[in-house]
C-alpha cells in the first residue's frame, strides 16, 4: 500500500468512527415547551434538535463543555434534573440555568467577558462548596439560588457589581460565616434567604441593601442580632429569626426594633408569633452585652415609639412591687405578735408547773403529820381536824393560778 492509499485509508477510519447519533425530543405534559432529553451519554458526537428550551433528565457527562452546548442551537433556557454532570460550563447565550440533583460541584464562567444574557442561575441539592468563580461577570443576574449545597463560607464581594440582582438563597448550606465589605452595594436585592445553616453571629452593620423586603435567617445558631436598624433597612417588612438560640436579654431589647418592623406591614404578623422563643441557658459574656449596649433599659440602642406606655408599665411594677412590700411587713408584725403570744403562755405554763410541784410538797408534809398525829393517839381531835383542813385550803389558794 502506498503513502496516498494509506492516508485515504486513515481517513475513512475516522469518518467512519464518527458518525453522529441523532436525539429527537420528547415532550411532556408538564413543560409542552421543552425539549425532554432522558438517560443520554452527553457527548460532541450528538446532533441535538435545535431548540430554545432544553431540559436533560438522568443524563451523564463528566463536563458539559462549550463544545456540547454549542451543539444545542439556539438554546436559551437549559435545565438539568438528576444524572451525574459534574461540571457545567454556562453558556454566553444562555438566559437561564437550571440544575437540581445533578452532582455538580462546579460552575465554570468566563472570565474574559461579560454575560449580560443570563438572568437567573439555580444550582440547588448539588455539591457545590462555594460561590461560582467570576459571578460577578454575569451583570444581568436578577435570581441566584444555591441552596442545598455544601457551601462553608460566603463573601458578600463575590456579588459585587450585581445591580440587577433581587432574590438570592443560601439556604440549607453549611455557611457559619459571612464576610462582608462596606463598599458592597446591593441596591435591587429584595429577598435574601440565609435559613437552615450554621451561622452563630451576624452583623449587618455594612449591608446596603435599601429595597430588602426580606430577610430568612431561621434556624441556625444565632444567640444575637448585631447592628439591624430600621432606618438603614427602609423596605424590610418579613424577618424570619425562628428556631435560634436566642439570648433572652437581648430579645427583650430587641423588641422595639421588630415592632417598627412589623408595623410595616401587618400581614406578616405570623413570623413575629413564631420567633419570640428564646433559651434562658443561653447567656452571652459581659463583653457582648457591653458590644450591644446592654445594660438597663436607660440605655437601650434603639428608640422607643411609646415612651408613654413603657413609663406607665414601669409605674404600674413599682406600685406592685409597694403593695407587696407593705404586705410584707404586715405579716411579719403579725408573725412577732404571735411569738410574743406563745413566748407568755410558756412562761404562764412554766410558772403553773412550779405551782403544782409546791403544793405537792405541802400535801406531802400534811400527809406526815396526820401519820403523826394517828400513831400518838388513834382518832384524830375535832380541833386538829379542822385545823388541818383549814391550812390545806389556804395551800391550795394559794398555789392557785391567777384567773384573769
Amino acid at each position: 500500500m502506498d503513502q496516498r492509499s494509506f492516508i485515504s485509508f486513515v481517513l475513512l477510519l475516522i469518518i467512519g468512527s464518527s458518525s453522529s447519533l441523532s436525539v429527537k425530543c420528547n415532550y411532556g405534559y408538564g413543560s409542552p415547551d421543552q425539549c425532554l432529553l432522558k438517560s443520554l451519554n452527553l457527548s460532541t458526537s450528538i446532533e441535538f434538535p435545535v431548540h430554545e428550551n432544553y431540559q436533560l433528565q438522568s443524563c451523564s457527562v463528566d463536563y458539559l463543555s462549550p463544545m456540547i452546548l454549542d451543539k444545542m442551537k439556539w438554546i436559551g433556557a437549559l435545565t438539568i434534573n438528576d444524572g451525574n454532570i459534574t461540571k457545567i460550563y454556562l453558556k454566553s447565550d444562555l438566559a437561564t440555568l437550571y440544575a437540581a440533583n445533578s452532582l455538580t460541584s462546579e460552575i465554570i464562567i468566563d472570565d474574559y467577558e461579560e454575560n449580560d444574557q443570563i438572568n437567573t442561575l439555580s444550582v440547588t441539592s448539588n455539591l457545590l462548596k462555594s460561590i461560582p468563580k467570576n459571578l460577578s461577570k454575569l451583570k444581568s443576574l436578577a435570581k441566584l439560588m444555591l441552596n442545598g449545597n455544601r457551601i462553608e463560607y460566603i463573601n458578600f464581594s463575590e456579588l459585587d457589581g450585581l445591580d440587577k440582582l433581587k432574590e438570592v438563597s443560601f439556604s440549607q448550606n453549611r455557611i457559619y460565616i459571612i464576610m462582608d465589605s462596606p463598599d458592597v452595594q446591593l441596591n435591587r436585592l429584595k429577598t435574601l434567604d440565609l435559613s437552615e445553616n450554621y451561622l452563630t453571629e451576624l452583623d449587618v452593620i455594612n449591608w446596603k441593601m435599601p429595597l430588602l423586603e426580606t430577610l430568612d435567617i431561621h434556624e441556625n445558631h444565632l444567640t444575637f442580632l448585631e447592628n439591624l436598624e430600621p432606618q438603614n433597612f427602609p423596605s424590610l417588612k418579613n424577618l424570619k429569626l425562628y428556631q435560634n438560640l436566642w439570648d433572652c436579654r437581648w430579645r427583650d431589647v430587641f423588641a422595639p426594633v421588630k415592632k417598627e418592623i412589623l408595623n410595616r406591614y401587618e400581614a406578616d404578623r405570623y413570623y413575629y408569633d413564631t420567633q419570640d422563643e428564646c433559651l434562658k441557658s443561653t447567656k452571652l459574656s459581659e463583653a457582648i452585652y457591653l458590644k450591644l449596649n446592654i445594660t438597663s433599659i436607660k440605655q437601650l440602642p434603639f428608640k422607643l415609639d411609646n415612651v408613654e406606655q413603657l413609663e406607665t408599665q414601669i409605674g404600674s411594677l413599682i406600685e406592685d412591687t409597694s403593695t407587696h412590700t407593705t404586705s410584707i411587713t404586715a405579716l411579719q408584725k403579725a408573725l412577732e405578735s404571735q411569738e410574743n403570744k406563745i413566748s407568755e403562755l410558756i412562761d404562764k405554763i412554766i410558772d403553773q408547773r412550779t405551782s403544782i410541784e409546791t403544793m405537792e410538797k405541802k400535801i406531802q408534809q400534811l400527809e406526815i403529820k396526820s401519820q403523826s398525829c394517828t400513831l400518838l393517839g388513834g382518832d384524830v381531835p375535832k380541833g386538829l381536824a379542822a385545823k388541818l383542813i383549814s391550812e390545806i385550803t389556804d395551800v391550795i389558794l394559794k398555789n392557785l393560778p391567777n384567773n384573769e
